[in-house]
């Protein structure tokens, strides 16, 4: 297994519609990914992947 970031701007981290943390994890989670770690303040999301199919 590898381990991949994804670095998402305009994440909105105050205000009336403020991402929440398993909101940002869950379509990782959805693809197949594992030990996914959300970063909601900076926009980041640390998952790992089998990489076999060269993703």
């Amino acid at each position: 297994m590898q381990t991949f970031i994804s670095m998402l701007q305009g994440v909105n981290v105050c205000g009336q519609r403020a991402s929440r943390k398993p909101d940002l994890k869950a379509p990782y989670e959805a693809l197949g990914f594992v030990q996914v770690t959300t970063f909601v303040q900076s926009g980041k999301v640390v998952f790992r992947a089998d990489n076999r199919d060269g993703a």
